[in-house]
């Protein structure tokens, strides 16, 4: 289940560059296949971005959380844990995608967490900015994109201007729906 989940925001994520033309040119003479275990584990590692020369990705690990990883002479190095940022802070956590903020060039992590309010558990979206060295505090979406109901499953296009998501809102269709969002110039989110 989760390999089909991972398949679709993948899926999604090209078709959105594809539309905006923002799919990123490989450096020449880059090695293509599996970098091995200088990024992958036994663990699954996911939702990887690029950005300059640092590739930003997921990892279950043992201390699961955000892995980074210096591309020098086109050739991945040895992924590092961000420790500031272990995703085990957050309980319940999941399904991270990342982009780059295209007003403030900043790293972005969008992940969903299941919060308890009022005896009720609710699954909602959450990101942080990485910034002067430091991931901040992760924060809650806005109510234009956080309600009542289950947000989850983000994903991100690669110029950080859409956010997709599933929710189980009552106008959509049953079950979890598909969302979009589109970030305004002012940083904030619209549907």
């Amino acid at each position: 289940m989760n390999f089909i989940r991972i398949t679709v925001n993948i899926i999604l994520l090209l078709l959105i560059a594809a539309c905006s033309g923002t799919i990123p040119v490989c450096p020449p003479n880059f090695e293509t296949g599996n970098p091995g275990g200088t990024i992958n584990s036994h663990y699954d590692e996911f939702s990887p971005i690029i950005d300059d020369s640092t590739l930003v990705f997921y990892s279950a690990r043992q201390h699961k959380g955000i892995y980074f990883s210096h591309i020098l002479n086109n050739t991945f190095q040895n992924a590092l844990c961000d420790t500031f940022f272990s995703m085990n802070k957050f309980p319940n956590t999941a399904f991270p995608a990342f982009c780059v903020n295209p007003a403030t060039k900043a790293k972005e992590v969008f992940f969903a967490a299941t919060v308890s309010e009022n005896k009720k558990k609710n699954t909602q979206l959450l990101f942080s900015e990485f910034t002067r060295g430091a991931w901040s505090k992760p924060k809650f979406l806005r109510h234009e994109i956080n309600t009542p109901f289950i947000e989850s499953y983000p994903s991100v296009s690669p110029d950080g201007k859409l956010l997709v998501f599933a929710s189980d809102r009552p106008d959509g269709f049953g079950g979890l729906d598909i969302y979009s969002a589109t970030r305004r110039s002012d940083g904030s989110w619209g549907m």
